[in-house]
């Protein structure tokens, strides 16, 4: 009897110094902690600046550092005139 209460005493004592784990550390949703303990996003910015291959309107295609007017299929490839 007296092993089963010293038992049951241990169990609710380790039960009881138990904390939850915050996984988000403090910064609210969608944040976590970085290295150096500042909240950061959970997303990777990604590229930014013109798409190549992508058509702006009023600007024309994005190729090569510069706008190309129109382009058309050639061979399997783009031609640009």
């Amino acid at each position: 009897m007296r092993s089963v209460k010293l038992i049951v005493g241990v169990v609710g004592a380790v039960l009881t110094f138990q904390s939850v784990a915050h996984a988000s550390g403090g910064c609210g949703p969608a944040y976590h902690r970085g290295p150096y303990g500042y909240c950061r996003p959970n997303f990777r910015p990604g590229p930014v600046g013109p798409r190549i291959g992508y058509y702006y309107p009023g600007q024309g295609w994005w190729y090569r550092n510069h706008y190309w007017g129109g382009r058309y299929r050639w061979h399997g490839y783009w031609r640009y005139r």
